[in-house]
């Protein structure tokens, strides 16, 4: 394994390893037993010395690799010389499963203990950070995890699994007893119908025997008739194959979702499940009468998002079964793909009822989701804003909050983080993920000139002296100076207006984003006077999330690079006063608000995923405002006073 100024990443620690024979010394190899440092084939000029540029200083191994290195190169490596294989295997199996690929590029005897014959040192994997853009990577480190464990694996993690990996897992881990796959394409539009079922079978065969958790979630790509009975099968030979399961998180997205059929053999054959997980699905009331009475030792169950159920049903299932957990929030979630560096991302956004009752109920489900691409709340450069935050004096869960960063970093390998923690009840979370690379810095700076003096009271003083040192920018601006504001932004919404100053560069005005909050006492900032220069890495994507109190929610995703000038910002779509408006604030020539539609609640169709969309008049009249803007849109609005935008 030659190198030469660049660092060794995830892809390379796992194919290289896999090509190597057992007692093959790696390229640049550190002998723990002599304390000598020996480098071979590299091309820094045969003195030894590392040439790479990267910000660790290591040569880019990471964990462990890292510390091992600096260690040794203080020419104390006789001290790991003294401790015994067996401990330091026990330090190995605490390293993430990454790290231990990791390490066997230290030195000749961590190589040889790494590869040697224990597999209780490989008994649970986590692979959950390696990219689902890249498939044939998950599937070498799964078969070398495998192959370490000698069939002893009884946990794993993995992001993406094709079919022959499916099967692979069936054929070659017999003692597995969890398994969390977060995403499960079983059917692609030119494929052959029915390839996936052999693999599926050789799952259940294999597994079936001691698996106890399944969390998987499924992309079905096709709608007719004959997907809708393939899944269905699916389903059945997971509930008959694995009588033994506890625990089961079943998300199916895409064109079809899981109905009461699937939940009536479910609860048939899987009469031990403790944990029961169907976010989004087509079920009705009667699924909720089948699962309390069939599975009584049910303790937590989830049907988030699932549209057909009614509160009624909810509620007569959580009086029958005092000690059931029942989650049954009205959330919708939605998440469109993107791509950042070549990496496979989805930009995931909750959308919670706006009511504030019902809206703080939403939140108290938090901490029993775990999260994943299915739930989270990604916003801006790869930020996480829990709302109501700073912009909202209502308390806000902050429990919640600390629950979904904390397993956030974790769950997803994300680096670079930073958590701004305020008491109120705001966390924003800041993170960039480029393969297995940490990225690089970045800064982020606000000028704010000639800020007229206004009395502020002790909780928004606070906010906004955090805000201005943390580069968040949320200002509250008056009736005053708003004019100037909504001369770009549309019409006015009136006093009390919040506004969350983002996205301009290099002195260049662009577009704010609005808040309305009555209960915000007010401060004036001339905002044609305010600058943001802001300097983030090259790759980042933006997605930008309003909640507004009351009746209104405004999502406005932003397809654009920080290193862009965006043309128009996108379409607005928001819930007023039971009326839906669909506008393109800004024309990209006159800049000028372009009205594309308006709509009454009532005029909205009713669509298979229960939402609704808008009546095909008026996606016409959108889409001829479209090539005025540049900007490609379409409104997809959701019931129960919740709304989403996809662009």
């Amino acid at each position: 394994m030659e190198r030469g100024g660049e660092s060794i990443t995830d892809e390379r620690n796992v194919e290289a390893d896999e090509g190597q024979e057992d007692g093959e010394p790696t390229a640049a190899t550190y002998d723990c037993s002599g304390g000598s440092r020996h480098h071979q084939g590299g091309d820094d000029g045969g003195d030894g010395h590392d040439d790479d540029d990267d910000d660790d200083g290591y040569g880019g191994y990471g964990g462990a690799a890292e510390a091992a290195s600096a260690i040794i190169g203080r020419g104390v490596a006789a001290e790991w010389s003294r401790l015994s294989e067996d401990l330091l295997l026990r330090i190995f199996s605490l390293l993430p499963t990454i790290d231990r690929f990791r390490v066997c590029c230290v030195c000749r005897m961590w190589r040889h203990m790494s590869l040697s014959p224990n597999p209780g040192y490989w008994r649970e994997a986590n692979l959950y950070s390696l990219s689902s853009s890249k498939p044939h990577l998950t599937e070498q480190a799964v078969k070398a995890v495998v192959l370490r464990s000698k069939g002893m694996l009884v946990n794993l993690s993995i992001q993406c699994c094709q079919l022959s990996l499916l099967e692979y897992i069936g054929c070659n881990c017999p003692m597995l007893e969890g398994l969390i796959v977060g995403d499960v394409r079983f059917w692609s539009p030119n494929g052959p119908r029915g390839e996936w079922m052999p693999a599926v079978h050789a799952f259940v065969h294999g597994c079936g025997a001691r698996l106890q958790s399944l969390k998987i979630l499924f992309q079905v790509t096709e709608g007719d008739r004959r997907r809708r009975r393939e899944l269905s099968a699916v389903v059945a030979a997971l509930a008959t194959g694995l009588p033994n399961l506890v625990s089961l998180v079943l998300h199916v997205t895409g064109q079809q979702r899981l109905q009461d059929d699937d939940v009536s053999v479910l609860t048939q054959h899987l009469p031990r499940l403790e944990v029961l997980k169907l976010t989004g699905a087509h079920i009705t009331d009667a699924s909720l009468d089948l699962i309390g009475t069939r599975l009584l030792s049910l303790r937590s169950l989830h049907v988030d998002g699932c549209r057909s159920l009614h509160q009624e049903a909810v509620d007569s299932l959580r009086s029958r079964r005092k000690n059931l957990h029942v989650s049954a929030s009205g959330g919708f979630f939605w998440h469109p793909p993107t791509g950042v560096d070549d990496e496979d991302w989805a930009i995931m956004t909750v959308y919670a009822p706006v009511e504030y009752k019902e809206k703080i109920k939403f939140y108290a489900a938090l901490p029993s989701w775990i999260p994943d691409v299915e739930n989270l709340i990604l916003a801006g450069d790869w930020n996480t804003v829990f709302n109501p935050g700073l912009d909202s004096p209502n308390p806000t869960p902050i429990r919640e909050d600390t629950f979904v960063l904390t397993s956030l970093k974790g769950a997803q390998s994300l680096h670079d983080v930073k958590d701004l923690w305020d008491k109120v009840g705001s966390v924003w979370h800041s993170t960039e993920k480029v393969r297995s690379l940490m990225p690089r810095l970045r800064w982020v700076e606000l000028n704010y000139e000639r800020i007229k003096k206004a009395a502020v009271p002790t909780h928004w003083k606070r906010t906004l002296n955090k805000d201005q040192e943390q580069s968040s920018g949320f200002w509250v601006v008056d009736p005053e100076n708003s004019s100037q504001l909504w001369k770009v932004l549309g019409p006015d919404p009136g006093p009390g207006t919040k506004v969350q100053i983002w996205r301009k560069k290099q002195d260049r005005n662009q577009t704010a984003l609005i808040f309305e909050d009555e209960e915000t006492v007010k401060t004036t900032v001339g905002l044609e006077e305010a600058r943001v220069n802001k300097q983030v890495s090259h790759g980042s994507s933006v997605c930008q999330m309003v909640m507004v109190p009351h009746d209104r929610l405004i999502i406005e995703p932003l397809p654009f690079g920080w290193n862009q000038i965006p043309p128009a910002p996108p379409v607005l779509v928001y819930l007023y006063e039971a009326k839906i408006g669909v506008q393109i604030l800004q024309d990209r020539v006159s800049r000028k608000p372009v009205t594309v539609a308006t709509s009454r609640l009532t005029d909205l169709q009713s669509v298979g995923d229960g939402g609704f969309r808008l009546p095909q008049a008026l996606q016409n009249t959108q889409k001829a405002a479209i090539p005025k803007t540049g900007v490609s849109a379409v409104a997809s609005i959701i019931a129960d006073n919740s709304l989403g935008y996809m662009a």
